[in-house]
């Protein structure tokens, strides 16, 4: 027979939404206007995509300490 649990607490996570902002970004040589999506989400992540073959510019996630690190490889911009 399995003993009661007691002591427990239990905690209603509320629903947080995520925030999509678009920024003009450039254009290429054809004069085609590239522009930059910021994805944030209410925890701190936040990924920078361009609408030019969804180049990735950005991705900030916590490091183990809990300081936002951009995590992309590449040049600075």
């Amino acid at each position: 027979m399995a003993k009661p649990v007691t002591g427990l607490m239990f905690v209603v996570e509320q629903r947080r939404e995520m925030n999509i902002t678009k920024h003009p970004f450039g254009q290429t040589n054809d004069m085609t206007l590239v522009d930059l999506y910021k994805l944030t989400h209410p925890n701190g992540m936040e990924v920078r995509i361009t609408n030019y073959g969804a180049t990735l510019v950005a991705l900030t996630v916590a490091d183990r300490n809990g300081n936002p690190e951009d995590v992309v490889l590449g040049y600075d911009s």
